[in-house]
């Protein structure tokens, strides 16, 4: 079963960790995306006694500024 915990990372940059959990599955949750392309969305898992380190291929995100809504009366 693997264990330790993955970086996800935003062009280069750590942006959070996550355990694995279940032996297959770490989760990272985050609102502070900019408005704007992230075009290298990664993760990386340090490995553990087991299992050898390894990253995933690049993802890319974008965030769009949500639409407001304005009510007079």
């Amino acid at each position: 079963m693997v264990t330790g915990t993955v970086t996800f990372l935003d062009n280069g940059a750590s942006i959070g960790i996550g355990a694995v959990t279940g032996g297959t599955t770490a989760t990272f949750t985050t609102t502070s995306f900019t408005v704007s392309d992230h075009p290298s969305l990664t993760a990386s898992y340090g490995g553990d006694a087991n299992f050898a380190a390894s990253a995933s291929t690049a993802v890319d995100l974008l965030v769009n500024q949500a639409h407001s809504t304005v009510s007079l009366s």
